[in-house]
Protein backbone atom coordinates (compact mmCIF):
# COMPACT_ATOMS: atom_id res chain seq x y z
CA UNK A 1 0.00 0.00 0.00
CA UNK A 2 1.19 3.78 -1.11
CA UNK A 3 2.94 4.47 2.58
CA UNK A 4 4.51 7.92 4.38
CA UNK A 5 7.92 7.20 5.55
CA UNK A 6 8.17 8.16 9.50
CA UNK A 7 11.82 7.60 10.35
CA UNK A 8 14.46 9.67 8.86
CA UNK A 9 15.28 7.81 5.27
CA UNK A 10 15.02 4.81 3.59
CA UNK A 11 16.21 3.05 0.60
CA UNK A 12 13.48 1.78 -1.33
CA UNK A 13 13.74 -1.01 -4.31
CA UNK A 14 11.75 -0.13 -6.67
CA UNK A 15 12.76 -3.74 -9.29
CA UNK A 16 9.35 -4.85 -8.82
CA UNK A 17 7.55 -2.15 -10.56
CA UNK A 18 10.39 -0.75 -12.99
CA UNK A 19 12.63 -3.54 -13.06
CA UNK A 20 15.62 -0.95 -12.45
CA UNK A 21 17.70 -2.62 -9.25
CA UNK A 22 19.35 0.57 -7.53
CA UNK A 23 17.12 1.67 -4.37
CA UNK A 24 15.96 5.03 -4.38
CA UNK A 25 16.97 7.05 -1.17
CA UNK A 26 13.43 8.34 0.74
CA UNK A 27 13.76 10.67 3.17
CA UNK A 28 10.81 11.33 6.12
CA UNK A 29 7.96 12.48 5.32
CA UNK A 30 8.04 11.59 1.28
CA UNK A 31 5.38 8.80 -0.08
CA UNK A 32 7.01 5.28 -0.54
CA UNK A 33 4.71 4.07 -3.45
CA UNK A 34 3.33 0.20 -3.22
CA UNK A 35 5.63 -2.22 -4.34
CA UNK A 36 8.95 -0.67 -3.24
CA UNK A 37 11.17 -2.77 -0.60
CA UNK A 38 13.27 -1.50 1.93
CA UNK A 39 17.09 -2.21 1.50
CA UNK A 40 18.56 -1.92 4.81
CA UNK A 41 16.86 -1.98 8.44
CA UNK A 42 13.27 -2.13 9.52
CA UNK A 43 11.26 1.21 8.60
CA UNK A 44 8.15 2.54 9.98
CA UNK A 45 5.51 3.72 7.58
CA UNK A 46 2.05 5.09 7.55
CA UNK A 47 -0.52 3.49 5.22
CA UNK A 48 -2.33 6.18 2.83
CA UNK A 49 -4.04 4.39 0.70
CA UNK A 50 -5.75 0.99 0.15
CA UNK A 51 -4.63 -1.11 -2.50
CA UNK A 52 -6.96 -1.08 -4.80
CA UNK A 53 -6.38 2.71 -5.37
CA UNK A 54 -3.06 3.04 -4.68
CA UNK A 55 0.08 3.47 -7.01
CA UNK A 56 0.27 0.07 -8.17
CA UNK A 57 -3.01 -0.82 -8.92
CA UNK A 58 -3.09 2.52 -11.12
CA UNK A 59 -0.07 1.24 -12.83
CA UNK A 60 -1.40 -2.43 -13.94
CA UNK A 61 -4.02 -0.12 -15.64
CA UNK A 62 -1.87 2.40 -17.33
CA UNK A 63 -1.52 2.63 -20.96
CA UNK A 64 1.85 1.74 -20.98
CA UNK A 65 0.92 -1.55 -19.60
CA UNK A 66 -1.35 -2.85 -21.72
CA UNK A 67 0.42 -4.57 -25.62
CA UNK A 68 -1.69 -3.94 -28.99
CA UNK A 69 -3.75 -6.69 -30.32
CA UNK A 70 -1.92 -8.37 -33.00
CA UNK A 71 -3.74 -8.03 -36.05
CA UNK A 72 -4.20 -11.40 -37.03
CA UNK A 73 -5.99 -12.24 -34.18
CA UNK A 74 -9.29 -14.54 -33.69
CA UNK A 75 -11.04 -11.19 -32.29
CA UNK A 76 -10.72 -8.89 -35.08
CA UNK A 77 -10.82 -11.47 -37.54
CA UNK A 78 -14.30 -12.41 -36.24
CA UNK A 79 -15.20 -8.66 -36.41
CA UNK A 80 -13.80 -8.44 -39.93
CA UNK A 81 -16.17 -11.35 -41.14
CA UNK A 82 -19.02 -10.35 -39.95
CA UNK A 83 -18.67 -7.26 -41.67
CA UNK A 84 -18.45 -8.87 -44.72
CA UNK A 85 -20.94 -11.33 -43.32
CA UNK A 86 -23.55 -8.75 -42.95
CA UNK A 87 -23.20 -7.54 -46.93
CA UNK A 88 -23.19 -10.76 -48.32
CA UNK A 89 -26.45 -11.10 -46.74
CA UNK A 90 -27.43 -8.45 -47.58
CA UNK A 91 -26.93 -8.98 -51.57
CA UNK A 92 -28.27 -11.99 -51.36
CA UNK A 93 -31.63 -11.17 -49.77
CA UNK A 94 -31.78 -8.93 -52.12
CA UNK A 95 -30.90 -10.91 -55.56
CA UNK A 96 -33.73 -13.58 -54.18
CA UNK A 97 -36.20 -10.78 -54.05
CA UNK A 98 -35.36 -9.40 -57.73
CA UNK A 99 -34.97 -13.42 -58.72
CA UNK A 100 -38.69 -14.19 -57.44
CA UNK A 101 -40.08 -10.31 -58.51
CA UNK A 102 -40.74 -11.51 -61.80
CA UNK A 103 -42.80 -14.65 -61.17
CA UNK A 104 -43.87 -14.14 -57.68
CA UNK A 105 -43.77 -10.72 -55.87
CA UNK A 106 -45.36 -12.84 -52.60
CA UNK A 107 -42.53 -15.78 -52.89
CA UNK A 108 -39.65 -12.54 -53.34
CA UNK A 109 -40.40 -11.00 -50.38
CA UNK A 110 -41.02 -14.47 -48.52
CA UNK A 111 -37.43 -15.07 -49.70
CA UNK A 112 -36.36 -11.96 -48.54
CA UNK A 113 -37.55 -11.42 -45.29
CA UNK A 114 -36.38 -15.40 -44.23
CA UNK A 115 -32.80 -15.10 -45.43
CA UNK A 116 -32.26 -11.56 -43.32
CA UNK A 117 -33.91 -13.70 -40.41
CA UNK A 118 -32.56 -16.86 -40.61
CA UNK A 119 -28.72 -15.77 -41.34
CA UNK A 120 -27.11 -13.65 -37.95
CA UNK A 121 -23.29 -12.79 -38.02
CA UNK A 122 -23.83 -13.00 -33.64
CA UNK A 123 -22.32 -16.66 -33.61
CA UNK A 124 -19.06 -15.58 -35.39
CA UNK A 125 -18.69 -12.71 -32.91
CA UNK A 126 -19.63 -14.90 -29.68
CA UNK A 127 -17.49 -17.74 -30.48
CA UNK A 128 -14.16 -15.53 -30.12
CA UNK A 129 -15.03 -14.35 -26.66
CA UNK A 130 -16.91 -17.00 -25.27
CA UNK A 131 -14.51 -20.12 -26.29
CA UNK A 132 -11.55 -17.75 -24.79
CA UNK A 133 -13.60 -16.71 -21.70
CA UNK A 134 -13.91 -20.19 -21.02
CA UNK A 135 -10.30 -21.34 -21.45
CA UNK A 136 -9.29 -18.39 -19.23
CA UNK A 137 -12.00 -19.85 -16.34
CA UNK A 138 -10.07 -22.71 -16.93
CA UNK A 139 -7.03 -21.61 -16.61
CA UNK A 140 -8.11 -19.91 -13.25
CA UNK A 141 -9.12 -22.91 -12.04
CA UNK A 142 -5.90 -24.26 -12.37
CA UNK A 143 -3.82 -22.02 -10.63
CA UNK A 144 -2.52 -19.84 -13.97
CA UNK A 145 -4.30 -16.51 -14.12
CA UNK A 146 -4.36 -14.05 -16.99
CA UNK A 147 -4.96 -10.20 -17.23
CA UNK A 148 -7.51 -10.73 -20.44
CA UNK A 149 -8.36 -13.08 -22.80
CA UNK A 150 -6.40 -11.44 -25.10
CA UNK A 151 -3.30 -13.71 -23.22
CA UNK A 152 -4.81 -16.72 -24.69
CA UNK A 153 -4.44 -15.67 -28.55
CA UNK A 154 -0.73 -14.61 -27.80
CA UNK A 155 0.14 -17.58 -25.75
CA UNK A 156 -0.86 -19.96 -28.78
CA UNK A 157 1.43 -17.89 -31.27
CA UNK A 158 4.86 -17.92 -29.34
CA UNK A 159 7.47 -20.27 -30.70
CA UNK A 160 10.49 -18.90 -27.79
CA UNK A 161 10.38 -19.26 -23.95
CA UNK A 162 12.57 -17.30 -21.66
CA UNK A 163 13.38 -18.47 -17.75
CA UNK A 164 14.45 -16.88 -15.22
CA UNK A 165 16.17 -19.03 -12.87
CA UNK A 166 16.47 -18.04 -8.98
CA UNK A 167 13.09 -18.37 -7.40
CA UNK A 168 11.49 -19.49 -11.16
CA UNK A 169 12.94 -22.77 -12.30
CA UNK A 170 14.22 -23.10 -8.58
CA UNK A 171 12.77 -23.17 -5.84
CA UNK A 172 14.54 -21.01 -2.75
CA UNK A 173 12.51 -22.28 -0.27
CA UNK A 174 13.86 -25.96 -1.05
CA UNK A 175 17.03 -24.98 -1.48
CA UNK A 176 20.15 -27.09 0.19
CA UNK A 177 22.02 -24.98 2.91
CA UNK A 178 24.71 -26.68 4.28
CA UNK A 179 28.14 -24.62 6.53
CA UNK A 180 31.62 -24.89 6.31
CA UNK A 181 33.68 -23.08 9.20
CA UNK A 182 34.15 -22.62 12.56
CA UNK A 183 31.07 -24.18 15.16
CA UNK A 184 28.53 -21.69 15.43
CA UNK A 185 27.86 -20.80 19.13
CA UNK A 186 24.02 -20.05 20.21
CA UNK A 187 24.42 -16.15 20.18
CA UNK A 188 26.63 -16.11 16.91
CA UNK A 189 23.41 -17.86 15.47
CA UNK A 190 21.13 -15.34 16.83
CA UNK A 191 23.16 -12.62 15.31
CA UNK A 192 22.98 -14.66 12.09
CA UNK A 193 19.32 -15.58 12.30
CA UNK A 194 19.01 -10.95 12.70
CA UNK A 195 20.88 -10.41 10.70
CA UNK A 196 18.97 -12.21 7.56
CA UNK A 197 15.65 -11.00 8.90
CA UNK A 198 16.76 -7.86 7.29
CA UNK A 199 16.50 -8.96 4.04
CA UNK A 200 14.07 -10.47 1.27
CA UNK A 201 16.83 -11.87 -0.79
CA UNK A 202 16.56 -15.51 -1.70
CA UNK A 203 19.81 -16.76 -0.52
CA UNK A 204 19.15 -14.61 3.32
CA UNK A 205 15.96 -16.48 3.36
CA UNK A 206 17.06 -19.72 3.11
CA UNK A 207 19.84 -19.20 5.52
CA UNK A 208 17.13 -17.56 7.78
CA UNK A 209 15.06 -21.01 7.37
CA UNK A 210 18.10 -23.25 8.28
CA UNK A 211 18.87 -21.95 11.43
CA UNK A 212 15.14 -22.56 12.21
CA UNK A 213 12.88 -20.46 15.23
CA UNK A 214 15.56 -19.20 17.59
CA UNK A 215 15.10 -16.02 18.84
CA UNK A 216 17.30 -13.07 17.15
CA UNK A 217 19.47 -10.42 18.59
CA UNK A 218 19.17 -6.66 18.49
CA UNK A 219 21.79 -5.25 16.13
CA UNK A 220 22.72 -1.81 14.97
CA UNK A 221 23.27 0.03 12.42
CA UNK A 222 22.35 -2.90 9.53
CA UNK A 223 22.68 -2.01 6.00
CA UNK A 224 22.08 -4.14 3.03
CA UNK A 225 24.28 -3.60 0.13
CA UNK A 226 22.69 -4.86 -2.86
CA UNK A 227 24.10 -7.69 -4.74
CA UNK A 228 26.72 -7.57 -2.51
CA UNK A 229 25.75 -8.64 1.02
CA UNK A 230 24.37 -7.17 4.70
CA UNK A 231 26.25 -5.80 8.19
CA UNK A 232 25.80 -4.57 10.46
CA UNK A 233 27.60 -3.61 14.54
CA UNK A 234 26.48 -6.06 17.82
CA UNK A 235 28.12 -5.51 21.16
CA UNK A 236 30.59 -3.39 19.63
CA UNK A 237 31.35 -5.97 16.60
CA UNK A 238 31.35 -5.97 13.15
CA UNK A 239 29.23 -8.94 11.52
CA UNK A 240 28.67 -9.51 7.89
CA UNK A 241 27.63 -11.75 5.72
CA UNK A 242 28.30 -11.42 1.73
CA UNK A 243 29.88 -12.27 -1.67
CA UNK A 244 33.38 -13.25 -1.30
CA UNK A 245 34.62 -10.32 -3.48
CA UNK A 246 32.48 -7.81 -0.98
CA UNK A 247 33.99 -8.69 1.84
CA UNK A 248 37.48 -9.03 0.26
CA UNK A 249 38.22 -12.93 0.56
CA UNK A 250 40.11 -15.39 -1.72
CA UNK A 251 38.87 -18.59 -2.37
CA UNK A 252 38.63 -21.57 -0.12
CA UNK A 253 41.26 -24.76 -0.37
CA UNK A 254 38.74 -27.92 -0.90
CA UNK A 255 35.96 -25.90 -2.06
CA UNK A 256 32.89 -27.39 -3.60
CA UNK A 257 32.01 -25.14 -5.74
CA UNK A 258 28.42 -26.29 -6.23
CA UNK A 259 26.00 -23.68 -5.09
CA UNK A 260 26.28 -19.80 -4.14
CA UNK A 261 28.23 -18.98 -1.36
CA UNK A 262 27.85 -16.44 1.69
CA UNK A 263 30.48 -16.12 3.46
CA UNK A 264 30.33 -14.84 7.37
CA UNK A 265 32.94 -12.20 8.13
CA UNK A 266 33.28 -11.09 12.33
CA UNK A 267 35.46 -8.32 13.38
CA UNK A 268 37.54 -8.51 10.30
CA UNK A 269 37.76 -12.61 10.69
CA UNK A 270 36.10 -15.07 7.82
CA UNK A 271 34.35 -17.36 10.11
CA UNK A 272 32.73 -19.74 7.48
CA UNK A 273 30.66 -20.17 4.48
CA UNK A 274 27.05 -21.28 3.51
CA UNK A 275 26.89 -22.94 0.56
CA UNK A 276 23.08 -22.85 -1.19
CA UNK A 277 22.45 -25.60 -3.57
CA UNK A 278 19.52 -24.79 -5.63
CA UNK A 279 16.82 -26.97 -6.12
CA UNK A 280 15.06 -27.15 -9.22
CA UNK A 281 10.90 -26.79 -8.57
CA UNK A 282 9.07 -30.54 -8.54
CA UNK A 283 8.41 -31.43 -12.33
CA UNK A 284 10.39 -28.77 -13.72
CA UNK A 285 13.04 -31.23 -14.53
CA UNK A 286 10.19 -32.92 -17.08
CA UNK A 287 8.70 -29.75 -18.32
CA UNK A 288 11.65 -28.33 -19.42
CA UNK A 289 12.66 -31.35 -22.25
CA UNK A 290 9.29 -31.24 -22.89
CA UNK A 291 9.07 -27.57 -24.02
CA UNK A 292 12.41 -27.91 -26.06
CA UNK A 293 10.37 -30.19 -28.30
CA UNK A 294 8.60 -27.48 -29.66
CA UNK A 295 9.72 -24.12 -28.49
CA UNK A 296 13.35 -22.69 -28.36
CA UNK A 297 14.32 -22.07 -24.97
CA UNK A 298 16.59 -19.57 -22.86
CA UNK A 299 17.40 -19.01 -18.71
CA UNK A 300 18.42 -15.94 -17.89
CA UNK A 301 19.98 -15.43 -14.26
CA UNK A 302 21.61 -12.47 -12.44
CA UNK A 303 23.43 -15.25 -10.52
CA UNK A 304 27.43 -16.76 -11.83
CA UNK A 305 27.58 -19.89 -13.81
CA UNK A 306 28.82 -21.76 -11.03
CA UNK A 307 25.91 -24.09 -11.13
CA UNK A 308 25.62 -24.71 -15.05
CA UNK A 309 26.85 -28.23 -14.53
CA UNK A 310 23.90 -29.04 -12.09
CA UNK A 311 21.48 -26.97 -14.27
CA UNK A 312 22.51 -29.08 -17.83
CA UNK A 313 22.07 -32.39 -15.70
CA UNK A 314 18.66 -30.86 -14.55
CA UNK A 315 17.20 -29.30 -17.08
CA UNK A 316 19.40 -31.34 -20.45
CA UNK A 317 21.21 -29.37 -22.94
CA UNK A 318 18.48 -28.01 -25.16
CA UNK A 319 18.61 -24.72 -23.29
CA UNK A 320 20.61 -21.65 -23.65
CA UNK A 321 21.78 -20.18 -20.40
CA UNK A 322 23.25 -16.97 -19.89
CA UNK A 323 24.58 -15.95 -16.47
CA UNK A 324 25.14 -12.36 -14.86
CA UNK A 325 22.10 -10.86 -16.39
CA UNK A 326 21.07 -7.60 -14.78
CA UNK A 327 17.45 -6.26 -15.38
CA UNK A 328 18.85 -3.89 -18.36
CA UNK A 329 20.51 -7.11 -19.81
CA UNK A 330 17.57 -9.49 -19.50
CA UNK A 331 15.24 -6.87 -21.38
CA UNK A 332 18.22 -6.87 -24.26
CA UNK A 333 18.14 -9.92 -24.71
CA UNK A 334 14.45 -10.24 -25.26
CA UNK A 335 14.83 -7.74 -27.70
CA UNK A 336 17.63 -9.57 -29.61
CA UNK A 337 15.23 -12.55 -29.84
CA UNK A 338 12.48 -10.16 -31.00
CA UNK A 339 14.77 -9.12 -33.57
CA UNK A 340 14.31 -12.29 -35.14
CA UNK A 341 10.61 -12.30 -35.61
CA UNK A 342 10.17 -14.89 -32.73
CA UNK A 343 7.42 -14.15 -30.47
CA UNK A 344 8.78 -14.56 -26.38
CA UNK A 345 7.25 -16.10 -23.26
CA UNK A 346 9.02 -14.34 -20.35
CA UNK A 347 8.63 -16.51 -17.38
CA UNK A 348 10.15 -14.44 -14.33
CA UNK A 349 9.33 -13.99 -10.21
CA UNK A 350 7.66 -10.53 -11.12
CA UNK A 351 10.68 -8.49 -9.14
CA UNK A 352 13.99 -7.91 -11.12
CA UNK A 353 12.32 -9.50 -14.38
CA UNK A 354 9.53 -6.56 -14.95
CA UNK A 355 11.55 -5.04 -18.18
CA UNK A 356 11.65 -8.32 -19.19
CA UNK A 357 8.18 -9.67 -18.82
CA UNK A 358 6.93 -6.24 -20.34
CA UNK A 359 8.96 -6.02 -23.21
CA UNK A 360 7.76 -10.01 -24.45
CA UNK A 361 4.50 -11.00 -26.64
CA UNK A 362 3.73 -12.74 -22.60
CA UNK A 363 4.24 -11.82 -19.72
CA UNK A 364 4.00 -14.40 -16.60
CA UNK A 365 4.93 -14.13 -13.33
CA UNK A 366 5.58 -17.56 -11.32
CA UNK A 367 5.15 -16.98 -7.26
CA UNK A 368 4.19 -19.10 -4.75
CA UNK A 369 1.93 -16.41 -3.32
CA UNK A 370 -0.43 -15.34 -6.19
CA UNK A 371 -1.32 -12.09 -3.92
CA UNK A 372 1.86 -11.37 -5.11
CA UNK A 373 1.85 -9.94 -8.81
CA UNK A 374 4.32 -7.88 -11.08
CA UNK A 375 2.29 -5.22 -12.83
CA UNK A 376 4.36 -6.06 -16.00
CA UNK A 377 2.97 -9.03 -16.17
CA UNK A 378 0.00 -10.52 -18.45
CA UNK A 379 -0.60 -13.19 -15.91
CA UNK A 380 0.29 -14.71 -12.39
CA UNK A 381 1.33 -18.88 -12.30
CA UNK A 382 1.06 -20.11 -9.08
CA UNK A 383 4.66 -21.77 -8.59
CA UNK A 384 3.25 -25.19 -7.67
CA UNK A 385 1.83 -24.88 -11.22
CA UNK A 386 5.06 -24.35 -13.52
CA UNK A 387 5.19 -27.89 -14.68
CA UNK A 388 2.19 -27.93 -16.51
CA UNK A 389 3.44 -24.46 -18.60
CA UNK A 390 3.05 -27.46 -21.48
CA UNK A 391 -0.09 -28.19 -21.01
CA UNK A 392 -1.16 -24.37 -20.40
CA UNK A 393 0.49 -23.37 -23.94
CA UNK A 394 -0.95 -26.64 -25.63
CA UNK A 395 -4.17 -25.27 -24.67
CA UNK A 396 -3.97 -21.80 -25.74
CA UNK A 397 -4.11 -23.78 -29.22
CA UNK A 398 -6.39 -25.65 -28.96
CA UNK A 399 -9.04 -23.00 -28.09
CA UNK A 400 -7.61 -21.28 -31.52
CA UNK A 401 -8.71 -24.80 -32.89
CA UNK A 402 -11.87 -24.49 -31.05
CA UNK A 403 -12.47 -21.10 -31.93
CA UNK A 404 -11.93 -21.77 -36.13
CA UNK A 405 -14.00 -24.88 -35.52
CA UNK A 406 -16.93 -22.81 -34.60
CA UNK A 407 -16.48 -20.69 -37.38
CA UNK A 408 -17.12 -23.52 -39.48
CA UNK A 409 -19.91 -24.86 -37.75
CA UNK A 410 -21.88 -21.01 -37.94
CA UNK A 411 -20.94 -20.97 -42.07
CA UNK A 412 -22.35 -24.07 -42.47
CA UNK A 413 -25.73 -23.42 -40.53
CA UNK A 414 -25.88 -19.83 -42.31
CA UNK A 415 -25.09 -21.65 -46.02
CA UNK A 416 -28.13 -24.18 -45.15
CA UNK A 417 -30.41 -21.44 -43.89
CA UNK A 418 -30.01 -19.58 -47.19
CA UNK A 419 -30.26 -22.27 -49.17
CA UNK A 420 -33.53 -22.89 -48.13
CA UNK A 421 -34.48 -19.64 -47.69
CA UNK A 422 -33.69 -18.30 -51.15
CA UNK A 423 -36.61 -20.81 -52.12
CA UNK A 424 -38.80 -18.97 -50.03
CA UNK A 425 -39.08 -22.95 -48.43
CA UNK A 426 -39.49 -21.71 -44.78
CA UNK A 427 -41.43 -19.23 -43.85
CA UNK A 428 -40.16 -15.77 -41.58
CA UNK A 429 -41.80 -17.28 -38.61
CA UNK A 430 -39.77 -20.73 -38.64
CA UNK A 431 -36.37 -18.51 -39.91
CA UNK A 432 -37.35 -16.92 -36.50
CA UNK A 433 -37.12 -19.88 -34.34
CA UNK A 434 -34.32 -21.47 -35.96
CA UNK A 435 -32.19 -18.04 -36.50
CA UNK A 436 -31.22 -17.88 -32.50
CA UNK A 437 -30.09 -21.67 -32.56
CA UNK A 438 -27.56 -20.49 -34.88
CA UNK A 439 -25.89 -18.63 -31.22
CA UNK A 440 -27.22 -21.48 -29.07
CA UNK A 441 -25.32 -23.86 -30.69
CA UNK A 442 -21.80 -21.89 -31.22
CA UNK A 443 -22.23 -21.47 -26.96
CA UNK A 444 -22.75 -25.14 -26.40
CA UNK A 445 -20.31 -26.10 -28.38
CA UNK A 446 -17.16 -23.67 -27.84
CA UNK A 447 -18.43 -24.94 -23.65
CA UNK A 448 -18.31 -28.19 -24.33
CA UNK A 449 -15.58 -28.36 -26.63
CA UNK A 450 -13.04 -26.52 -24.31
CA UNK A 451 -14.41 -28.03 -21.23
CA UNK A 452 -13.59 -31.97 -22.92
CA UNK A 453 -10.11 -31.04 -24.02
CA UNK A 454 -9.63 -29.26 -20.54
CA UNK A 455 -10.88 -33.17 -19.36
CA UNK A 456 -8.23 -34.70 -21.95
CA UNK A 457 -5.48 -32.49 -20.76
CA UNK A 458 -6.28 -33.07 -17.34
CA UNK A 459 -6.97 -29.60 -16.31
CA UNK A 460 -10.68 -29.85 -15.78
CA UNK A 461 -11.02 -33.09 -14.00
CA UNK A 462 -13.26 -32.43 -11.48
CA UNK A 463 -15.67 -30.21 -13.52
CA UNK A 464 -15.93 -32.83 -16.27
CA UNK A 465 -16.95 -35.11 -13.96
CA UNK A 466 -20.20 -33.10 -13.59
CA UNK A 467 -20.66 -32.96 -16.82
CA UNK A 468 -20.79 -36.39 -17.18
Amino acid sequence: ADSLLLDVEASIDYSFVTGEEIPVPVKKGELIYAGGRQKGGAIKLAVQKSPSQGYLTDLWNHDAFSKEEHKDSLASLANRISGKFTFTVLFIAFCALIYWSFSDVSIGVRAFTSVLIITCPCALAMSTPFTLGNVMRIFGKGGFYLKNTQVIEKLAGIDSVVFDKTGTLTAPSKAVVSYQGENLTEESKRMIKALVNYSVHPLSNSINQWLGNIEPVLLNEVEEIPGKGLQANYKSKTISLGSALFLGIGPMENADIKGNEVHLVIEGMHWGVFRIASSVREGVDKMVPQLANSYELHLLSGDHNHEEQYLRKALGENIFMHFQQSPKSKLTHIRNIQKDNKHVLMVGDGLNDAGALKASEVGIAVTDNISHFSPASDGILDGGKLNQLPDYLDFAKTGRKIIKASFGLSFTYNAVGIFFAVQGLVSPVLCAVLMPASSISVVLFTTIATNFQAYRSGLNDKEMILWK
